[in-house]
């Protein structure tokens, strides 16, 4: 892929032999392709490009500024036309796009209308998400509040996994499915660790890599063709800037709805799961 991009005048040519290219600014927990630092309105992890079925496609990372396309913000993935001008931040990309593009609306592999409402930087975030929260009922507050010492009590791994994904529930009614994922320490690859439904539908997948990969918190909405909505929240397990695992909260029936609050309370119980990931490791390593 080629790619000319321009920041305040002076234009920089780059060649990538990689399918996908991320676009951004350095991070420790998806270093950028294409690293434009010397933008600061360009967000950690702001884009994703990539190739499929010879075409290029664009979508946006939930950046804080935004993607432009011939100045038009981003919404969804989108194909790539030759003449097409992208902006991240204050920095100009153009992309060399195949000449028998066709533009369409969507990726043709996409089967449903899946669209990520927002993603939080969960470090930052993981230690307000309680103040800021003011919708917070006092039952939930109090649940909240004792779950450090809950989790650090249970005494085998198997009973704090337990006590993790029922307290979840707990706090997050509108759940219907949780979900942990944990980094496997020899290959370092995600893998599910536990559900407190097992009988009701699988967390995406693809989606927990996705904020294991970028250790953001992502609160997401699916329209099937079949009209059953979905939604999720999930939130990274962060200890000492590295990403242990990912907390999911699914609703897969669409009978209630989560709140504008729930994502920074699922950050919430995910920082506190990370210290006693960390801390049962540790003992089983010793």
């Amino acid at each position: 892929m080629h790619i000319t991009y321009t920041f305040h005048g002076e234009p920089t040519v780059r060649e990538f032999s990689q399918s996908e290219i991320i676009i951004g600014r350095p991070n420790p927990y998806l270093p950028p392709d294409l690293d434009l630092s010397s933008d600061i309105t360009v967000s950690r992890t702001h884009a994703r490009l990539w190739e499929e079925g010879g075409h290029v496609w664009i979508e946006d990372l939930c950046s804080k500024h935004g993607t432009y396309i011939n100045e038009v913000r981003l919404e969804f993935p989108r194909q790539l036309n030759a003449d097409d001008v992208v902006r991240v931040g204050e920095t100009q990309l153009l992309i060399d796009v195949p000449p028998k593009t066709a533009h369409v609306n969507a990726p043709p592999s996409k089967k449903s209308d899946l669209h990520v409402q927002a993603a939080v930087n969960a470090e930052e975030e993981a230690m307000k998400a309680v103040a800021s929260s003011k919708g917070l009922q006092r039952e939930r507050l109090a649940v909240l509040l004792e779950l450090p010492l809950k989790l650090a009590s249970q005494k085998t791994f198997e009973a704090f996994q337990h006590a993790l994904l029922e307290q979840t529930a707990q706090l997050l009614p509108a759940s219907d499915q949780v979900t942990l994922f944990l980094r496997n320490r020899d290959n370092n690859k995600l893998e599910l660790s536990g559900a407190l439904s097992p009988k009701a539908a699988a967390s995406i997948t693809g989606l927990a890599e996705r904020v294991f990969n970028e250790g953001r918190a992502l609160a997401w909405r699916e329209t099937p063709p079949d009209g059953n909505h979905r939604a999720g929240l999930y939130a990274p397990l962060v200890w000492r800037e590295k990403v242990l695992g990912v907390l999911c909260a699914d609703n897969n029936h669409g009978r209630s709805e989560f709140h504008q609050d729930d994502l920074r309370l699922l950050i919430a119980i995910a920082s506190y799961a990370a210290m006693a990931v960390a801390i049962h490791r540790l003992q089983d390593a010793l």
